[in-house]
């Protein structure tokens, strides 16, 4: 953080200005009330979805992730009725910087699901398993490192916190674009047909993705996207200091932090791993699951742009 960082002011933490311009204002209480419901609907229907399709996993990580955002959004929602109060600050602050955290595992395990379960793992720099264990131990390491941060934030060292906290932010967004950017690779690996793993043994042939597995590629490929948006406002937000502008800024807030998550989280509501990535399922039409009787689908576009 940078140096204008200081002990939490005690004429308020937020200093968001109302429409009449006075400044000292906690966040809005419609919006943060707003959010709360949000997160609070895709948690319950994330821990529904992984109890019927049996993916555990997801308890561990979305359902964790919904559970941090609602109850940092109540936070909020209590600093709407009293800006001045340490406890609902320190618990908004620190819930919604770790909950994406296990947000991000998720998108790993499923990407290292995909890669095994579509025959990827011959255009992938690293193997399915390598995968799954590297980026969640990032994920784990940059939790931990957060969760201390918060600790030290909401005692008597927030300037310290509030440091080791944005180290933590680092760390996972590093993680995050090293995912994206061996995620493309295997995309551009699959457009040119090349192999870089296991070619002794490669016949030539190019696999064809699924219906189901190209719905769960666009689905990480958005979800990714909103996680580093969200990733890069925080990392700024946090080197600015407990007192800069954009820490002050509501609207910022709720557009690169809040809105990034709701868009996350229900992504991964609608292009849910226990129904794209279910071996059992592959050649069935996408949407049985919420009641939709379609005809068997035709032919679909290759996902790199070749027929």
């Amino acid at each position: 953080m940078s140096n204008n960082s200081s002990n939490f002011d005690p004429n308020g933490h937020y200093h968001y200005k109302g429409s009449d311009g006075v400044p000292n204002r906690g966040p809005t209480f419609w919006i943060a009330v707003m959010f709360t419901t949000l997160f609070a609907i895709s948690t319950a229907i994330h821990f529904l979805q992984a109890i019927i399709k049996r993916r555990w996993y997801l308890l561990a990580t979305a359902v964790m992730c919904g559970i941090g955002e609602t109850v940092g959004w109540v936070g909020r929602s209590l600093s709407a009725k009293n800006p001045l109060a340490d406890n609902p600050f320190l618990m908004q602050i620190t819930c919604t910087i770790i909950a994406p955290t296990f947000l991000t595992a998720a998108n790993f395990i499923c990407l290292a699901q995909l890669i095994k379960q579509a025959d990827l793992e011959r255009y992938s720099r690293l193997s399915a398993r390598t995968y799954s264990w590297l980026f969640i131990t990032v994920d784990f390491t940059a939790l931990v490192i957060q969760a201390f941060g918060g600790a030290m934030a909401s005692g008597s060292q927030p300037t310290t916190g509030g440091n080791v906290m944005l180290v933590g932010i680092i760390i996972s967004l590093v993680g995050m674009l090293i995912y994206a950017a061996l995620g493309l690779n295997i995309l551009s690996n699959m457009k040119h047909n090349k192999a870089v793993r296991g070619a002794a043994g490669y016949d030539g042939k190019r696999p064809e993705l699924s219906h189901r597995h190209r719905l769960m590629v666009y689905g990480l490929e958005f979800s990714t996207v909103v996680l580093l948006i969200r990733g890069l406002y925080r990392t700024v937000e946090l080197s600015a200091g407990w007192n800069g502008v954009i820490i002050r800024t509501e609207v910022l807030f709720n557009l690169f932090d809040g809105a990034m998550i709701v868009l996350a989280m229900y992504t991964l509501n609608f292009f849910h791993p226990g129904w794209l990535l279910d071996e059992s399922r592959q050649h069935e039409p996408y949407g049985e699951w919420i009641g939709l009787r379609t005809a068997s689908p035709s032919p679909q576009p290759s996902l790199y742009g070749e027929p």
